[in-house]
């Protein structure tokens, strides 16, 4: 049988991010998961986080929050 069906598209929420970090000993950043940040004591590292909507729903009033460790804690 041909003919016109209705059907309804569910919206999908998606967020995706990038962190990137960089030692004051690093000549460039280093993108997610691809290496450590290099720092001698007294050195800095920084990072930027990159947060993107890539989902089909418009986000209001969207909070991020990022938890640091403890002074002294060591990453790997």
């Amino acid at each position: 049988m041909l003919g016109e069906r209705s059907f309804t598209v569910s919206q999908g929420t998606s967020v995706g991010s990038v962190t990137t970090i960089k030692g004051s000993e690093d000549a460039a950043g280093i993108v997610q998961g691809a290496g450590t940040a290099t720092a001698r004591p007294g050195g800095s590292v920084s990072y930027t986080v990159d947060v993107s909507n890539t989902g089909s729903v418009i986000y209001k009033d969207f909070e991020f929050i990022d938890v640091l460790p403890a002074q002294g804690t060591r990453i790997r």
